[in-house]
Formats: structure tokens, sequence, C-alpha cells
């Protein structure tokens, strides 16, 4: 299955709306729209990791099942052991907890960066 198809299929199976999933996600709803439609518009697309997580979180799923969906052929390799660890953590917490420790995240990612 297609990572588009799977994007579609998870949140029809959840009821939400393009509008909704694009509001959680921070994209448009025509950006949103695209997510979904590129097979079926001949879009070819080389996913980037930070959208298909964005994609995931907007989705409440898993975001392992949302790397394995994008990147069927290199899932294993898509990231390392730790990476994933910490998306399935994240996955774990509500979302409120979920946005405030990704600032953090965030923070010292930018701090080390700057050493």
């Amino acid at each position: 299955m297609s990572f588009t198809r799977w994007i579609k299929e998870q949140r029809v199976a959840k009821g939400m709306t393009t509008k909704e999933c694009a509001r959680r996600a921070g994209v448009s709803q025509p950006v949103w729209s695209r997510y979904e439609d590129g097979d079926d518009a001949g879009i070819a697309r080389d996913w980037k990791r930070s959208t298909v997580i964005k994609i995931a979180h907007a989705l409440d799923a898993p975001v392992d099942e949302a790397i394995q969906a994008a990147f069927p052929r290199d899932a294993a390799n898509a990231f390392s052991v730790e990476a994933l660890e910490f998306a399935r953590l994240m996955d774990s917490l509500p979302a409120p907890r979920r946005s405030a420790m990704l600032r953090v995240a965030r923070s010292a990612y930018e701090a080390l960066a700057s050493v």
C-alpha cells in the first residue's frame, strides 16, 4: 500500500476530516489533500522523515507504522533504533505533553548544534 493511501485510510478510519488533519499538522487543507492524493495525481514523492512524523502525529497513528508505509523498502534503516524508540515514546504521550517534549528536544538539538 502506498503512503498516500495509508494516510487516507488512517484519516477515514478515525472519522477525521482533511481540514482537521491539516490543522493538526500545521498545514493548509490543500496541502493535506495533496498528501492523500499524490499517487492518484501521478505525483512521485520523496517523503521527508519530518513530514512523515508530522502526518503520523496529526493522525494519532504510530510513527513506526507511518515510517513503514512511507519507506517500505528501507523501513528498517529509515531511522536509527534510538530514533524509533523516541518516536514510540512520543506516541505514548498525550498531545500537549508531546508538544512540550518536542520543544525541549528541539532546543537541546539546537544547543548541541551550535557548539
